[in-house]
């Protein structure tokens, strides 16, 4: 889910963010890197990540890096808290609380 607000976009990854959903979600993301200066991807509602979840936040944060864009990182479930912590990219991901 995509959502505009006064801080850029907002963006909803699926509860579910395994290798099975994560491509419309990925690019429903790129789309919006040439359109915005800030993105915010909210994680509180993913209640199921795996490796290539993970590797989509590591990427699309390299991704943003490049552009000049600021990206965050915002509520991450216990779920996602736990594959940055068993990763060890918490520090690179940069997890931040709201808006």
């Amino acid at each position: 889910m995509v959502l505009e607000s006064e801080s850029g976009y907002i963006v909803r990854p699926p509860a579910d963010f395994t290798m099975k959903s994560i491509v419309q979600f990925a690019n429903e993301v790129r789309s919006l890197f040439d359109n915005a200066n800030d993105l915010n991807v909210e994680l509180n509602e993913v209640t199921d990540i795996d490796s290539s979840g993970l590797q989509l936040l590591v990427s699309l944060k390299h991704e943003a890096l490049l552009k000049g864009m600021q990206i965050r990182f915002l509520n991450p479930s216990p779920e996602v808290e736990a594959m940055l912590n068993v990763y060890n990219v918490k520090e690179f991901i940069q997890i931040q609380g709201t808006i």
